[in-house]
């Protein structure tokens, strides 16, 4: 059940907020039929085909020893995406993003339905930024 006190409470505050930082992951984009990380379902669960942790399959090391192997995997991940769509959470970020001055969206995996998750479809993407959370500091003035 939704707190509706908290729910207009936490209304209030972003109509007035300056800036608006939105972190994501996996779960997000789990609504739209991409598979997440872990759990049911999971990419990293259990092996690959070839008998490897994905984590090692996909390595600076494994792609520095055995390129084809690791780019086998690189392009299933990028199958599993193909068909994605944005869903209500991806179409609310992109609605706060449309009505506030500053968004950014840190999101550790960028892999699912960015760039256009973060505005409106046709909406050129003036108020918001998406940034690489792992690879990039946030620095925001």
């Amino acid at each position: 059940m939704v707190d509706q006190a908290l729910l207009m409470q936490t209304a209030a505050a972003l109509r007035h907020a300056q800036r608006i930082l939105v972190i994501t992951g996996a779960g997000l984009s789990a609504d739209s039929g991409l598979p997440t990380y872990r759990g049911v379902g999971g990419l990293y669960n259990g092996k690959t085909d070839d008998g490897l942790p994905i984590e090692m399959a996909l390595s600076g090391p494994m792609l520095r020893r055995d390129p084809e192997l690791c780019w086998k995997y690189i392009a299933e991940l990028g199958k599993a995406c193909l068909g994605g769509e944005p869903n209500v959470a991806h179409y609310a970020i992109a609605q706060l993003a449309a009505h506030q001055t500053r968004v950014l969206g840190a999101d550790p995996e960028r892999r699912r339905l960015s760039p256009r998750r973060w505005q409106p479809a046709g909406t050129p993407d003036r108020n918001s930024r998406a940034a690489l959370a792992t690879v990039l500091p946030i620095l925001w003035r």
